[in-house]
C-alpha cells in the first residue's frame, strides 16, 4: 500500500509549479476559442419563458410575465419557474443600466446579458464539481478529465453552447452548489442547516423537480435528527418568488402545469427516459455508464448513496412526465441537474487508467457527441423518434454538417465570418461579446486553480505543551502536530 503523501504535496497529476500558469493560460485560451466559434447567444424556444420574467420584474414591475411573451410562442401563460431569471438578474440590471429600459423586451442587449449569465453559471457548475472531484479522487489529472467529460460527453454541452437560454446551466449550478455544501460539512452547525435549506429552495426555484434532491440530506438523519427541519423555513423563503408569480398569474400558491399534462406514476416511462432512441439518456450518451462505474471506486459511501438517490429521483420524475422525451431535446436533457455526480464518476473512473488513455477516450466520445449535435440539428430536425437504426444512420449523415456547429458563435460571426455569411460587420458588438466570454472563462479557470491550491495547502499546526512539572524544553524541541 502506497504511503500517504506529506501535507502540502500537490495532488497527483498536478503540473510542475513553473508550468502551471502556462497550463491555465492554455486552458483559458482554448475555452475562449471554442466559445467564440460555438457560443450562440440567443433566447429561443423554452428559454423565452425563463427570460421573460426579467423584463416583467425590472421594467413592467410585475410578477405576471404572461403579457411579456411574444405572440409567436405557443402559450400565452408562463408556466416555467422564475429561478433562472433571479440568478441572471445582476447581469440583466447591468444591461438596463447601459442600454436603458425603453428597448424592446427581447432586444439583443437584454437577451445577451441573460445567456452570458447562463454561460457563467454553467461554467461555475463545472468548477464546483471539479472541487468535489479533486477532493474525492486526490488526482488533479483525474479531476480535470472528469470536468472535460462532464462538459463535453453529456447533454450539458448543447445547453452550454447552443441553447443557453434554457434553465439547465442554472440547474447544474444550483445542484452542484447544494451537493458541495452538503458533502463537505456532514457535522454542520445550525446556521449550516439553514444555509443548506436556502440552497435547496433555490434548486426548486430554478427547476421544480430539482428541489426533490434535498432528499439526500436524509442520509444525515441518524446524526442530525431534528436539525433537518431547520431547512424547511429557509427553503420556503428561497422559493417565495415563485409563490408571488403563481399568485399573480393563477391566484394560487401552488405551481401549475399545462392543461392535459398531469404526472402519471403508472405505468410511467421510466425505462424509456433511459433506453429509448427518443432522447433516452443512456442511448444518446452511453459514456455516462462510465461515470456510473466510477462510483465503484468512491470510498465515501455517503456520497455513493447520494448519487444513487439523485439518479433514481430524476429518473422517476422524468418518467412520470407526459412529455418524457423533453420535446426537441439533445438526449436526456433533464438529467443535467446530475452534472456534479457525472463529473465525480468520470474522475474516479479516470483514476483506474492511464491519463493518456482517459483523455483519448474522452476525446473520442466528445467527437461522437459533437456529431450527435449536428445529427439533432440537421438530420433529426424535429420532435420525432429517429429509431435506434435511424440514430446511427443519422450520425453518418451528420458528419457533413459538423463544421456548421463551429460557425454558430456570434463573436466569430461578427468579427471574422461576416463576409462569408453575408452579415454586417459589427466589430464593437463582437468584441464586447468576446470580452464577456473571456471573462467567464477566466473566472472558471481561476476557480479551478484555487481548488488545487486549497488541496495543496498544508494543515495548520498546534504546539504540544509539556505537562505541568515536566522539565522545560527549548522551543526547537517542542513537536508540532497537524490539526485534522
Amino acid at each position: 500500500m502506497a504511503a500517504k503523501p506529506p501535507e502540502g504535496t500537490p495532488p497527483e497529476g498536478t503540473p510542475p509549479e513553473g508550468l502551471r500558469a502556462h497550463v491555465y493560460l492554455l486552458v483559458w485560451g482554448a475555452i475562449v476559442f471554442v466559445l467564440a466559434l460555438a457560443f450562440k447567444p440567443a433566447v429561443q424556444n423554452d428559454g423565452a419563458y425563463y427570460f421573460t420574467y426579467l423584463h416583467a420584474l425590472f421594467v413592467s414591475h410585475t410578477f405576471n410575465a404572461s403579457t411579456e411573451l411574444p405572440h409567436v410562442y405557443t402559450s400565452s401563460t408562463d408556466l416555467f419557474p422564475i429561478g433562472s431569471a433571479i440568478l441572471s438578474a445582476p447581469a440583466y440590471l447591468v444591461a438596463l443600466l447601459i442600454g436603458g429600459a425603453r428597448r424592446a423586451p427581447f432586444d439583443a442587449m437584454y437577451t445577451t446579458s441573460y445567456v452570458i449569465a447562463s454561460l457563467f453559471y454553467g461554467l461555475m457548475a463545472l468548477a464546483i464539481s471539479h472541487r468535489i472531484a479533486l477532493r474525492v479522487s486526490g488526482s488533479a489529472s483525474a479531476a480535470a478529465i472528469g470536468v472535460a467529460a462532464g462538459a463535453l460527453t453529456t447533454p450539458l454541452v448543447y445547453y452550454l453552447l447552443y441553447e443557453p437560454s434554457y434553465s439547465h446551466t442554472f440547474s447544474a449550478f444550483t445542484c452542484a452548489l447544494f451537493l458541495y455544501f452538503w458533502w463537505r460539512s456532514p457535522d454542520r452547525s445550525l446556521g449550516g442547516w439553514l444555509w443548506l435549506g436556502a440552497l435547496g429552495g433555490l434548486m426548486a426555484l430554478v427547476r421544480f423537480q430539482d428541489g426533490l434532491l434535498m432528499a439526500i440530506t436524509l442520509l444525515d438523519l441518524p446524526k442530525a435528527r431534528w436539525r433537518l427541519l431547520l431547512m424547511v423555513p429557509t427553503a420556503a423563503l428561497a422559493f417565495l418568488p415563485q409563490v408571488f408569480v403563481d399568485l399573480a398569474q393563477w391566484g394560487t400558491l401552488w405551481p401549475q402545469r399545462n392543461p392535459g399534462q398531469p404526472l402519471s406514476a403508472l405505468p410511467g416511462h421510466y425505462l424509456q427516459v433511459l433506453l429509448s432512441s427518443h432522447n433516452g439518456l443512456l442511448i444518446w450518451h452511453p459514456f455516462i455508464l462510465v461515470a456510473a462505474a466510477g462510483f465503484f471506486f468512491v470510498r465515501d459511501r455517503r456520497l455513493v448513496v447520494a448519487a444513487a438517490m439523485a439518479f433514481v429521483i430524476e429518473t422517476v420524475i422524468d418518467g412520470m412526465l407526459p412529455d418524457w422525451p423533453g420535446g426537441f431535446a439533445f438526449g436526456g436533457r433533464r438529467f443535467i441537474a446530475l452534472t456534479p455526480f457525472f463529473v465525480i464518476g468520470f474522475a474516479m473512473a479516470a483514476t483506474g487508467m492511464r491519463p493518456w488513455l482517459a483523455w483519448l477516450a474522452t476525446g473520442l466520445v466528445t467527437a461522437w457527441n459533437l456529431v450527435l449535435v449536428a445529427n439533432l440539428t440537421y438530420v433529426v430536425v424535429s420532435e420525432r423518434d429517429p429509431g435506434y437504426l435511424g440514430l446511427l444512420e443519422g450520425q453518418v449523415k451528420a458528419l457533413g454538417f459538423v463544421a456548421r456547429e463551429f460557425v454558430q458563435g456570434q463573436a466569430a460571426r461578427d468579427l471574422v465570418l461576416w463576409p462569408v455569411l453575408h452579415q454586417p460587420f459589427r466589430p464593437g458588438w463582437g468584441l464586447a461579446l468576446l470580452t464577456l466570454e473571456a471573462a467567464c472563462a477566466a473566472v472558471f479557470v481561476r476557480v479551478l486553480a484555487g481548488a488545487r491550491r486549497a488541496k495543496e495547502a498544508p494543515a495548520a499546526s498546534v504546539a504540544v505543551l509539556p505537562p505541568v512539572g515536566a522539565p522545560e524544553l527549548a522551543p526547537a524541541e517542542i513537536p508540532a502536530l497537524p490539526v485534522p
